[in-house]
């Protein structure tokens, strides 16, 4: 089970790099309009988001950052969506951390200046910006 979660890990941290170029490019573009920009995405062990710094490192190794995929998928107007019914950890550039746990996906992303946070089950629909995140 750790070799198969390293594995997907290495092939997210892959997918990422491939990423990393137009994730840039549109994050900058964003950030010149104030439009839709994602500071900080984790996704993984429902336990380990919900309670940070326990200072379990087993928990902390079923998290991925996925901030960099996300912005990725941020369109030209500002917004993004996960479908509902669809399992996060296909996405590219994420990978399932945990195996038989459950998981969630907690993103922290300024929108018009302001900062915003909302989590997500793993097949929950995410659609932001949304005015009910504001942090």
């Amino acid at each position: 089970m750790f070799l198969q979660v390293q594995e997907a890990r290495a092939a997210a941290e892959k997918a990422q790099q491939l990423l990393q170029n137009v994730a840039n490019r549109k994050r900058n573009r964003q950030l010149e309009t104030g439009g839709l920009v994602i500071t900080k995405a984790v996704y993984g062990n429902r336990k380990a988001l919900n309670e940070p710094g326990e200072g379990d490192d087993q928990l902390a190794s079923q998290v991925v950052d996925v901030t960099l995929p996300l912005n990725f998928l941020v369109n030209d107007s500002g917004q993004l969506k996960l479908h509902e019914g669809v399992k996060k950890s296909g996405i590219m550039g994420f990978c399932d951390p945990c195996p038989g746990e459950p998981k969630q996906l907690y993103v922290e992303y300024t929108y018009g200046g302001d900062r915003y946070e909302v989590i997500v089950d793993d097949y929950e629909e995410l659609l932001i910006p949304q005015r009910s995140h504001r942090a």
